[in-house]
């Protein structure tokens, strides 16, 4: 089920923000999610990722599989100020392959902390 909001109007971004804001509040960790990055101000990206739940100050993490991003943090005021749209996604597949890359980035996290000893 995605959530994907297009408004144009000023209470319609509004609207999109307290939505993308309402589904990461839904959401659990773990789940799938979709996430539009802006590149620039007339370019965005979509980045499929893994939520991993808030942080100690309240930011929202995120994994994306080791991509060009890994892991990366937004609070919520980032999130609105760029308007940032997330949707939720039911993909047995790419869910598969997000984990995969997850373990494979926390074994190779155990294994540096080891050697650094």
């Amino acid at each position: 089920m995605l959530y994907f909001f297009s408004l144009t109007n000023k209470e319609g971004k509004k609207m999109q923000e307290k939505d993308s804001i309402q589904i990461l509040e839904e959401m659990k960790t773990g789940m799938l999610c979709s996430i539009e990055l802006p590149l620039t101000n007339s370019m965005k990206s979509d980045v499929i990722s893994i939520y991993l739940g808030k942080d100690k100050d309240g930011r929202y993490n995120f994994f994306d599989g080791g991509g060009a991003i890994g892991t990366f943090k937004m609070p919520k005021e980032f999130i609105i100020k760029r308007d940032i749209r997330i949707s939720k996604i039911n993909s047995e597949e790419q869910t598969k392959g997000l984990y995969t890359a997850l373990k494979k980035q926390e074994i190779k996290d155990r294994h540096k902390l080891r050697d650094s000893r």
